[in-house]
């Protein structure tokens, strides 16, 4: 399972990520922030069982909180307590749309009868293509979810698809 990580190093930098070894990960964020003379003061992890959706979620906010973006996980201008509140609030909500996204899975591969048919509707001759959508790991992308709307004739709706931002991908269902 993956953890969620931020670190806090001198002058204000954070890093937020996700690993499955974050002693590792943190290690190597230690040597790059050395080689500019910076030094970590703080670790705080978080186990989600959706961690690739709450580092994105984690990532947004620190983009709204922060002074300043430095590449895609690094922030300056952070309340680090303030950070690690919202981690803990958004990795906790992470699990009940886990179960969620299972359970769309689950429809679709019903729906089709079988994951490599879910695939071969999507136009993907290989189930790993499409592996992470039918097991529940990640929701189907918008594209597909228009396919499967189609291919089903209406038995899959986009809504149901991807329940959590229909809205903002089909303005018009909304």
């Amino acid at each position: 399972m993956k953890s969620i990580y931020a670190c806090l190093f001198t002058g204000g930098l954070v890093k937020v990520g996700i690993a499955a070894d974050v002693d590792k990960r943190v290690k190597s964020h230690v040597t790059a922030v050395a080689a500019s003379g910076g030094s970590l003061m703080h670790v705080k992890r978080w186990e989600s069982d959706n961690a690739q959706q709450a580092e994105r979620r984690i990532i947004e906010w620190c983009t709204k909180a922060a002074k300043e973006r430095r590449l895609s996980e690094w922030f300056v201008g952070l309340d680090f307590d303030e950070l690690c509140v919202a981690c803990q609030r958004i990795c906790s909500e992470s699990k009940p749309e886990q179960t969620h996204i299972q359970m769309v899975a689950e429809r679709v591969v019903s729906h089709f009868g079988t994951q490599t048919r879910v695939a071969h509707a999507l136009g993907y001759r290989d189930l790993r293509n499409v592996a992470p959508w039918t097991t529940g790991k990640r929701w189907f992308p918008p594209k597909q979810c228009v396919l499967l709307e189609q291919k089903s004739k209406g038995a899959l709706p986009r809504q149901v698809l991807r329940p959590h931002d229909y809205a903002e991908h089909w303005p018009e269902l909304a």
